[in-house]
């Protein structure tokens, strides 16, 4: 069972960090805010990305990936 606790904290990290690292963060963009959907092109969002994104900043909190504060700064 501990291979797979493994395997399941890597893919946790993983989908995180991918909403976390996609986020437009400079605020002088027109798309500041926004989340790269990369199934459809790289250079566009979607509203599906954007949820997934904000939902991924409360799971990073509660796993420790980012404290409060960096979650409520990024939403």
């Amino acid at each position: 069972m501990k291979k797979l606790d493994k395997v399941l904290e890597l893919e946790r990290k993983g989908c995180f960090r991918f909403f976390w690292e996609q986020a437009n963060t400079d605020p002088k963009s027109p798309g500041y805010g926004l989340i790269a959907d990369i199934t459809t092109d790289p250079g566009r969002a979607s509203i599906a990305s954007v949820g997934f994104g904000l939902s991924a900043i409360i799971i990073g909190v509660e796993q420790g990936f980012i404290t409060y504060d960096q979650g409520y700064e990024r939403a």
